[in-house]
């Protein structure tokens, strides 16, 4: 789970499905992964939106 959270943190695309696979596969159950999933997947969408708006201020 950590792995797949860096992972979406360095910038690769998390598939939801595989993801969930892979966290119910190290003992997560089904309905807790998806929601925390969820969660971090928003994360990382704020993580880069952020990221791309500090990028465009630099460049102003």
């Amino acid at each position: 789970m950590k792995a797949c959270i860096r992972g979406g943190l360095a910038g690769a695309e998390v598939d939801m499905a595989g993801a969930i696979a892979l966290a119910t596969g190290m003992g997560v159950e089904p309905a807790t992964a998806a929601p925390l999933l969820a969660a971090c997947a928003e994360g990382i969408r704020l993580a880069r939106q952020d990221r791309a708006e500090r990028e465009e201020e630099a460049g102003e």
